[in-house]
C-alpha cells in the first residue's frame, strides 16, 4: 500500500460554513492521514467521515479551540500503534490569537512500510522577526512558542527511539528564513527529516518513506493557505 499524507489547512470561520467541501476535498484525495488546522468549528463533520478514524482528545483548559484546532484522520483500515494530544505551550496575549497549542500525534502501521507516526501543529502566530528570520523577543506569544519547539523536539526523539518514521505537517506561522535554533525548520532536518514548505505550512517526513509533495487546489470558500499532499513513489 503506499503512503498520501494531506496537510489541510482551514479558515475556520469559512471552514464552519462549508463542513461539507472540506469532506468532499479530502475525500478527493484519497490520504492515508490528514492534518487539519482550525479544524474546530467542524469536527462533528470530520467525525462522520467514512472510512476515517478522527484523533482528538478533550479535557484541556481551552474548551472552544484548543485541542480542538488541530485533529488527524486516519484511515480506519490502518492498524494504531498509538495516538492522542500533548499540550505544546499555554496560550498568550491577545486570547483572540493565541489560545493554548497542541500537538496532535498518530502512529500506525502501513503495509509494506512500517510504523509511520504523524504528528500535527499549529503554533502561536507573529512570533517571527521578517528581517532576520528569528524569534522574536518581545512578545510573550514569541516565549510560548519556543517552548513548542522544545516539544516538538522531545517528540520527534521519542518518535525515533521507538522507531517510528515520523511524518510533521502543520501550518507553523513560520517561515523557512533565518537561523534560529528554535526554528521548526531547523528542528525537523536536525532530526534527520526532509522539508517542503511553501510560505507558513509544511510537510516533513523520514526520508525512507520517499514522498512526493505537491501544491493542490483548495476552494477559497474553505481556506486561506495552500494545501500540500505528498505521496509515496
Amino acid at each position: 500500500m503506499g503512503l498520501t499524507v494531506l496537510h489541510a489547512p482551514l479558515h475556520a470561520p469559512s471552514a464552519r460554513l462549508h463542513p461539507t467541501v472540506v469532506t468532499r476535498q479530502i475525500h478527493k484525495h484519497r490520504a492515508t492521514m490528514v492534518g487539519l488546522t482550525e479544524a474546530y468549528g467542524i469536527l462533528p463533520a470530520l467525525g462522520r467521515m467514512r472510512g476515517y478514524r478522527l484523533v482528538v482528545e478533550s479535557g484541556g483548559k481551552d474548551r472552544h479551540r484548543g485541542q480542538k484546532d488541530n485533529p488527524i484522520l486516519i484511515r480506519t483500515a490502518m492498524r494504531s500503534l498509538g495516538s492522542g494530544q500533548v499540550l505544546g505551550c499555554d496560550a498568550a496575549t491577545p486570547l483572540r490569537i493565541a489560545p493554548e497549542r497542541w500537538f496532535t500525534y498518530s502512529a500506525f502501521e502501513v503495509p509494506h512500510v512500517g510504523a509511520v507516526c504523524h504528528v500535527v501543529l499549529h503554533p502561536h502566530a507573529g512570533v517571527q522577526d521578517k528581517a532576520s528570520g528569528l524569534l522574536r523577543t518581545d512578545n510573550d506569544r514569541a516565549r510560548q512558542y519556543g517552548r513548542q519547539m522544545k516539544g516538538l523536539e522531545a517528540m520527534l526523539d521519542f518518535a525515533a527511539a521507538v522507531g517510528w518514521r515520523a511524518v510533521v505537517t502543520g501550518d507553523l506561522n513560520f517561515r523557512d528564513h533565518g537561523t534560529d535554533p528554535r526554528s521548526p525548520y531547523d528542528i525537523l532536518r536536525g532530526h534527520g527529516l526532509k522539508v517542503v514548505s511553501r510560505g507558513l505550512d509544511c510537510i516533513a517526513f523520514a526520508p525512507a518513506l520517499g514522498l512526493d509533495v505537491d501544491v493542490v487546489h483548495a476552494p477559497a470558500s474553505i481556506t486561506d493557505h495552500p494545501w500540500l499532499v505528498g505521496r509515496s513513489r
